[in-house]
This record gives C-alpha cells, sequence and structure tokens, in this order.
C-alpha cells in the first residue's frame, strides 16, 4: 500500500502545487476553469477516469466558492488531497478505461494540439466541432479522451471552453458568438468562401495530405488556410 501512496501522490501533488499557483496568478479564473487545468495537468479529460481525482472533486465541488478558495489558498488542500489517495490506495480501486495508462496519452495530446484549432470559437460551430473531434478520435483509437473531453467542455460558455482549449496551447479565434470579433484575416475567409487561384492551391494541397480536412466545417476550413497563409506572409 504504501508504494500506491508514494506513487499516487508524486502524480497528484505536482499538479495540485500547480493549481495553487495557478489559483495564485490569476483570482480571477472560475473554478471550472481550475478544475479543468488539474485535470489537464494530470492526463484526464474527465475526473470519473482516476478515483483519485473523482474522490477529491466530490469533496471540492461541494464546498462554498469561499471556503473551496480558503482550502486552494491555504495549507490544508495537501492534507485532503493526501488523505484522498490513501483512502484509494487502501480501496484499491481501479482507474476506469480510458484513464491515464488506458490510453498513449503522447498520441492525446498530438491529436488534441492538432484537432482543436478546427473549432471556429463560435456556439454555432460547437455541435458539428464536437461530432467530428470524437468521430476523428476514435478512428485514431483515441475514442476515450476524445469523447471525455467533447462531453467536459459540452456545458461551457464559449469562453470557459476557450481557456479549456488554451491549456493545450491552442489559441481559439473568438467568433462571432463570443465575446469579440473573429480576426480580420479569418472572417475574411469564412464570408462567402470565394478564394484567389494561390488560396485555393493551398487549400487543394491541404485536403489531399489530410482527406479528414474535408470534415471540418466550410467556413472554418476557410478560416485555417487564411491564418496559414497570414502567418506565411509574415514570417
Amino acid at each position: 500500500m504504501a508504494d500506491m501512496v508514494d506513487e499516487l501522490w508524486a502524480w497528484l501533488h505536482p499538479a495540485l502545487h500547480a493549481m495553487k499557483e495557478h489559483r495564485r496568478t490569476e483570482p480571477g479564473a472560475t473554478w471550472l476553469e481550475t478544475r479543468a487545468r488539474l485535470l489537464a495537468d494530470l492526463g484526464l479529460a474527465d475526473a470519473d477516469w482516476h478515483p483519485v481525482t473523482r474522490r477529491l472533486f466530490e469533496r471540492l465541488d461541494g464546498l462554498p466558492d469561499d471556503d473551496r478558495e480558503r482550502l486552494i489558498g491555504g495549507d490544508d488542500l495537501d492534507q485532503v488531497a493526501s488523505e484522498v489517495v490513501r483512502e484509494v490506495a487502501a480501496a484499491g480501486e481501479p482507474a476506469a478505461t480510458g484513464a491515464a495508462g488506458g490510453y498513449d496519452e503522447a498520441a492525446w495530446h498530438a491529436f488534441a494540439i492538432a484537432s482543436l484549432p478546427y473549432w471556429n470559437g463560435t456556439n454555432e460551430g460547437w455541435a458539428p466541432f464536437a461530432q467530428w473531434f470524437a468521430h476523428h478520435g476514435a478512428a485514431q483509437g483515441l475514442g476515450a479522451p476524445a469523447t471525455g473531453f467533447i462531453e467536459h467542455a459540452e456545458p461551457m460558455s464559449v469562453d470557459q471552453r476557450v481557456a479549456l482549449f488554451a491549456q493545450y496551447g491552442v489559441a481559439v479565434p473568438v467568433g462571432a458568438g463570443a465575446s469579440g470579433a473573429a480576426d480580420g484575416d479569418q472572417a475574411a475567409a469564412g464570408a462567402g468562401h470565394v478564394l484567389d487561384e494561390d488560396t485555393q492551391a493551398v487549400l487543394d494541397e491541404v485536403m489531399a495530405a489530410n482527406p479528414s480536412f474535408a470534415q471540418i466545417p466550410e467556413a472554418r476550413r476557410m478560416q485555417l488556410v487564411a491564418h496559414v497563409l497570414h502567418h506565411h506572409e509574415n514570417a
């Protein structure tokens, strides 16, 4: 049991430290954003994937906001988390299918980084993106984390999803349905879908190399191509 406690604590403690630092440097962050960041640092898309996070969040989620802030900002969080780790080790609870160790984490993060930019940052674009993301993930043997990620992000607002994507290093352009306007180049590319010869050549090349790109909504494909060309011109 002692070995299991040490192993679980070595996995959990650095993420807890990062969460406390996040709350210190970004006091305006919501609990939902902080929660998602902790899960991402642990390589999980859903708290239910591991008994430690499931039990820990059962305690934290049920606290009043002020009490939770005091706990995270003080010295008692480590004690609470340590109690959870010991409970899990004593019970010998297994991680759920799809949790860390149930899939290739490096492959999942590579997939997420490559695929998350295909969301256009709007509520209207979320449903087709979510369906595509889950399907595309399953096709690559990453159905569990991809579906778990979508289920976790589904109840979020646009701004919360943008913050979640940012944890993977993905900057989502703020769409018309969010708190700001889309980037000028992207907005122009998404309107009318009329491409010049060079842009069309780039799109044809991308489509030939990545057939799955055709599953992305057309407006978002135009935005991505425009984004690539914009950076190429300024390189």
